[in-house]
């Protein structure tokens, strides 16, 4: 887990193996021409095979074992996915 760098992106966190991406968006997020980047970029990842999980800055700051909780929930989940295969 760490900053991980694909292909032009780099990932806030990434489970490299389980192929997830966390990231927390700050406040230029919330600009058009941000949310326009952000969107090719999970579009870009998911391609690839990326789970793409997005927080605000303030979700984290506010409900970090909510956020805590999803994780988990999807690591489980590509965990019990990929048995399967």
């Amino acid at each position: 887990m760490g900053l991980y760098q694909h292909s032009i992106y780099s990932y806030d966190f990434a489970f490299i193996d389980l192929k997830i991406d966390v990231e927390i968006d700050g406040g230029t997020h919330t600009s058009e021409k941000v949310k326009v980047i952000d969107k090719r970029r999970d579009i870009f990842s998911q391609s690839h095979g990326w789970e793409v999980i997005r927080f605000t800055a303030k979700e984290v700051k506010e409900n970090v074992t909510l956020c805590i909780q999803k994780i988990e929930q999807c690591i489980s989940d590509r965990i019990d996915s990929s048995q399967i295969l």
